[in-house]
């Protein structure tokens, strides 16, 4: 059998190591390079969205709070005005 024969060790070892180094060197200068060059991309890409994303969103609800409201099984989240909801509360405080 060649693979138990001391004779051909050498070059199976051989062989081994090349296709190993080969292996590492198209890893490292082709995969891995790539690899991470979208990976920065994503990132900058997915930083800058949630960047104009929450300004947007902080433009669109200024002076606003958020109120959950409850009917049956549902919860629903309203957008509520400042000013209203001192109003809210100033109502109830003349009620008690």
């Amino acid at each position: 059998m060649p693979q138990l024969d001391f004779f051909s060790y050498f070059s199976q070892y051989h062989y081994l190591l090349l296709t190993f180094f080969t292996l590492y060197l198209i890893i490292s200068f082709f995969a891995i390079p790539s690899i991470h060059s979208v990976s920065f991309v994503r990132s900058k890409l997915s930083t800058a969205t949630e960047v104009s994303h929450q300004e947007e969103l902080s433009e669109q609800t200024k002076g606003f709070l958020f109120m959950p409201k409850l009917s049956g099984n549902e919860i629903t989240v309203l957008p509520i005005n400042h000013e209203e909801l001192l109003n809210m509360q100033k109502n109830k405080s003349k009620v008690n």
